[in-house]
């Protein structure tokens, strides 16, 4: 395993077990901004927490995207020089969700379809749910 990711893994338990102390004691609190979870730091144990968390991140991915570039043990030469090329056909599609609005992409037309329906299917859901909930 990578010294580097095993030292993030270290920094983001810490940070973690940090943060959980200074919002136990009172020096932190956890709020929601849309969706979006916020940590709200007021003291030096909540500082920390928050310290080890940015390293803790910026680490983690500096080791993971530092994990494909080792040469020829990830990538050996002869393997690449030897295999044929193949082409094969990938199909791919996915639906995005702005608010309740469905963006739908394919990369064919009945993929796209597909997704479409899927968007379409999520979008009705939200709306019926919403109505539930509001009776």
């Amino acid at each position: 395993m990578n010294k580097w990711l095993i030292i993030s893994l270290i920094l983001l338990a810490s940070a973690i077990a940090l943060l959980a102390t200074a919002i136990s004691t009172g020096d932190g609190e956890i709020i929601l901004i849309l969706i979006f979870p916020v940590i709200l730091a007021y003291g030096p144990i909540a500082a920390g927490g928050s310290i080890c968390l940015f390293v803790g991140i910026i680490t983690l991915f500096f080791a993971l995207a530092s994990h494909n570039i080792k040469g020829e043990e990830y990538f050996p030469i002869k393997d690449i020089l030897t295999q044929q090329p193949t082409v094969r056909d990938k199909k791919f599609g996915g639906v995005v969700m702005l608010g309740p609005v469905p963006i739908a992409f394919g990369s064919d037309r009945k993929i796209a379809t597909i997704m479409v329906i899927i968007g379409l299917s999520i979008f009705f859901a939200i709306i019926l749910l919403s109505i539930i909930v509001s009776i």
